[in-house]
């Protein structure tokens, strides 16, 4: 198994984990919702403030070094 499949099941089971935390918390619904409401909120302005011609080019640079990698691998 990798350690990156590994990491993402760490990953998933925090998030699984603080989801349960929250609607078993001692606190009242409604709350809850309300702090959820805001989390999410939040989550969508930094979803609005990513640059995705950045993330465009930072993935484009990826590839080509990946490319440019396997081609060097298969020289050997």
């Amino acid at each position: 198994m990798s350690k990156k499949g590994g990491f993402g099941k760490f990953v998933g089971g925090l998030a699984l984990g603080a989801g349960l935390g929250l609607l078993f918390a001692p606190d009242k619904g409604e709350n809850t919702r309300k702090m959820l409401a805001k989390k999410v909120d939040e989550l969508l302005k930094k979803a609005k403030e990513v640059d995705l011609d950045e993330v465009k080019d930072e993935l484009l640079y990826k590839i080509e070094t990946l490319q440019a990698e396997l081609k060097d691998l298969d020289k050997e």
